[in-house]
């Protein structure tokens, strides 16, 4: 961690909760694995997997659940599923130019799986059922779309996905890593009324819910029983892993109760800002996620940034996006507990002063 940034008493970097040392995280889930009475030398990773799919599942409304050491594993794995059962042997699938797929995983997609992109969308738009036809394989869609700001489509346009994607006939799968918030924007539905309509759906135990790592594949039973053959092939369940599927469970719960209070914040983080000079995506928060975008480069911004944490106490943001065919970056702003404590004032405050050591950089 920079000096400037241990200066701050105020740090919306990651982790956006109060960071645990690794003995704490550890205490957590001894805590939980003796308040459950799990502690037994028959307790191993099969049975706290049992525990958490059976959770899960429960809370999604889904028939099935599995457990993935990470999330590129589970995508992969949905999308390789989906492709096999293609009647037309397809190996497409559709993508928005931000997916974590095309961005983050060194093109696996192409290497392991074998499979062919079809792109479509506007970066800061999030994908439409425009470029949804029978040829498919399969359809991915991001909810939120993190690289665009953590927008979500319409509950309209989400309908409408969903039902051309069945009159089609073509598998469709939710990139949810960070769906747990999107619950606000679509007027509190559930989960289950969120997910009902796609064939397959991926969450994320790090992003959000603050779990040492994980992630899970909802489905059906069928799509579920491919899944387990496909992570045994993968090597991706160890006999060792159980301490992080306990680690999920200690938090899952709490972590949702707080999700509208992040939601919450950043609207009124956003809202603070709204009449400065400075491009909000979107302009007001779907989920607990936004984005300034800053027409300078990340080492200029990363300058500032450290002017700002000298001057204000608050250290603003680690993620700074930058992108080749872009002309701007992007600033991530995640909420979650540390964020709670920033009052919209002193935001703007910081906010302010980032953009005047850029402006007089410009000048």
């Amino acid at each position: 961690m920079n000096t400037f940034r241990q200066k701050c008493d105020l740090d919306l970097g990651i982790p956006y909760d109060p960071p645990l040392t690794p003995s704490q995280r550890l205490q957590r889930v001894e805590d939980y694995v003796h308040q459950h009475g799990l502690n037994n030398a028959g307790f191993n990773t099969a049975k706290a997997a049992d525990l958490l799919e059976m959770k899960v599942a429960d809370l999604f409304g889904v028939e099935a659940a599995i457990w993935f050491p990470t999330g590129t594993m589970a995508q992969g794995v949905a999308a390789k599923i989906h492709v096999e059962s293609h009647h037309d042997g397809s190996k497409k699938i559709l993508l928005h130019p931000t997916s974590h797929l095309l961005l983050h995983e060194e093109d696996g997609y192409k290497h392991v799986y074998n499979l062919q992109p079809k792109i479509a969308g506007t970066w800061t738009q999030s994908l439409d059922d425009s470029s949804i036809d029978k040829d498919l394989a399969c359809v991915f869609i991001e909810m939120p779309q993190r690289h665009s700001g953590g927008v979500l489509p319409s509950w309209q346009a989400l309908e409408s996905i969903k039902q051309t994607c069945a009159k089609q006939n073509v598998p469709l799968h939710m990139d949810g890593a960070r769906l747990w918030a999107c619950r606000p924007f679509y007027e509190n539905r559930s989960y289950a009324q969120i997910l009902k309509g796609f064939d397959s759906v991926y969450v994320s135990f790090y992003k959000d819910i603050g779990a040492s790592g994980g992630a899970m594949l909802l489905g059906n039973k069928p799509f579920i029983e491919q899944a387990g053959i496909w992570r045994t092939r993968l090597g991706g369940f160890s006999p060792g892993s159980w301490p992080m599927i306990v680690d999920t469970l200690s938090v899952l719960e709490q972590k949702l109760k707080g999700m509208p209070a992040y939601v919450q914040k950043a609207q009124s983080l956003i809202t603070s800002i709204s009449d400065l000079q400075v491009d909000i995506l979107p302009a007001d928060a779907h989920v607990n996620l936004f984005h300034l975008k800053l027409s300078y480069s990340k080492e200029t911004i990363e300058r500032a940034l450290q002017v700002v944490a000298d001057t204000e106490g608050v250290w603003l943001s680690d993620r700074i996006w930058e992108w080749q065919h872009l002309t701007y970056c992007s600033m991530e702003f995640v909420i979650g507990e540390n964020a709670l404590r920033l009052s919209e004032s002193r935001f703007r405050k910081a906010v302010e002063c980032l953009l005047r050591q850029l402006a007089d950089h410009s000048g």
